[in-house]
């Protein structure tokens, strides 16, 4: 007889693959939506699960040991849901609905087949073989000016033509993933034994470094500060000092080359570097950028307020900056902050129960990092909830991440390892 649920777990590392790759395949544009591999192939997905399950007569097994973080998940869909009845719904309504579904489908496959020592192994390796390959069409971009359909770098000219995306709409996003998946690309020199591999990964680690500085994204900025902070805090000093050893020889390599040859594309590598304080200490200024981001925060809170602390709907903060705001934004209608658009389209409610979820999930990596006995488990673990930690600031960069896969990517992750951690150890979920 097939066995219709390892062929779906195997399926499902591969749908994840090109579900993060996306619009690297394709991305047909229909409208304002682009139709990716996430679009096309997880209703089809759900049907072969749905086949499966009625073959197998609801015997699949599935005892995640992460209920309450699911429940919340199903609670954060609902109150979408019934938000319509008191927000006037929109396009951002439809768009902010599809994407939390998907979010939690994605998580719910992947708590699923990937709940075991394999599958964490699996999630690991899709997080840095996603980063090498984004990476590489970044490189392509900076070097040929050319982007996928899906960015809108293509419509600019000039030295901004050159400023890549990768598989994401702009540089923001890509220096958002970038960031985000650091802390995978360090754990990885540990595991590494071979001083080929540690190199390359090591280049991987600069060249993100640059894409970030590239897209003077300063919350990533400050956001890998704070990663690089917990990366020398966390692990104990035998465990990081050759990765650190490794990191510094290949960075003191370049610098001497750099400075040897003297090439442009070394100093325009090394000003991108020299120009990151400045970027960082903008924040202290009254520029444009600072001032819409604190008149877009008031506008919410003002938002947030007239809707009676209820949230305005899913989707709805940029719907109703769309119509005109209390306070000049320059056109600008994104949140461009994950907090404060949960907290305005969702309410107090689901902000504070989000907040418990995102500290319970911060706090389970920790205890898991401290206590396990996996070798696996316990460093992917830390580099986890290192990229968990720097989203907390990281997420204040991008316009939107509500429809961001890799971000309920990275949720997942950190539910499965949870819950996998809980399996071996025969603990009761908390």
């Amino acid at each position: 007889m097939v066995n219709h649920i390892a062929w779906l777990r195997k399926l499902w590392v591969v749908m994840l693959f090109l579900f993060l790759l996306g619009p690297a395949l394709f991305a047909i544009a229909v409208g304002d939506v682009h139709l990716t591999p996430f679009r096309v192939l997880m209703p089809l997905y759900v049907y072969l699960f749905f086949l499966a399950f009625c073959v197998h007569q609801g015997r699949i097994g599935f005892d995640p040991k992460v209920g309450k973080y699911l429940l919340f998940l199903a609670l954060w869909l609902l109150w979408a849901v019934m938000s319509l009845f008191w927000a006037s719904p929109s396009v951002g309504t439809a768009r902010h609905l599809v994407a939390l579904s998907s979010g939690i489908l994605l998580i719910l496959f992947s708590l699923l087949f990937l709940n075991t020592e394999k599958g964490i192994r699996s999630i690991y390796g899709l997080w840095v073989t996603f980063a090498v390959i984004v990476i590489g069409i970044g490189i392509w971009e900076a070097v040929t000016g050319s982007h996928l359909s899906i960015s809108r770098e293509g419509q600019y000219v000039g030295i901004r033509s050159t400023y890549p995306s990768a598989v994401f709409v702009n540089p923001n996003d890509f220096a958002t993933f970038l960031c985000l998946s650091f802390p995978f690309m360090f754990i990885g020199l540990s595991f590494l034994k071979s001083a080929f591999p540690k190199v390359l990964v090591v280049l991987l680690m600069l060249t993100s470094l640059y894409f970030i500085g590239l897209a003077s994204s300063r919350a990533n900025i400050i956001a890998l500060m704070l990663g690089v902070s917990l990366i020398f805090l966390l692990p104990r000093v035998r465990d990081r000092l050759k990765p650190v050893a490794t990191i510094l020889m290949v960075v003191v390599v370049i610098v001497f080359l750099g400075y040897a040859l003297s090439s442009p594309a070394m100093s325009s590598y090394f000003d991108v570097f020299r120009d990151i304080p400045r970027q960082v200490s903008s924040l202290n200024l009254d520029d444009v950028s600072t001032e819409t981001r604190t008149n877009l925060m008031r506008n919410g809170l003002a938002l947030l307020q007239g809707s009676h602390f209820l949230g305005v709907g899913a989707g709805g903060f940029e719907s109703h900056m769309a119509e005109g705001s209390v306070y000049y934004t320059w056109g600008i209608t994104n949140a461009h902050n994950w907090w404060l658009e949960i907290l305005v389209d969702y309410g107090v409610l689901i902000f504070a129960l989000f907040l418990a979820f995102y500290i319970g999930l911060l706090w389970n990596l920790y205890r898991i990092y401290r206590r396990s006995e996996s070798l696996l488990l316990k460093s992917v673990s830390l580099a986890t909830f290192i990229s968990l930690a720097m989203f907390s600031v990281a997420c204040l960069s991008s316009s939107g991440l509500v429809g961001a896969l890799f971000v309920w990517f990275l949720f997942a992750t950190a539910l499965c390892i949870t819950s996998r951690h809980r399996v071996a150890k025969g603990e009761k979920p908390t």
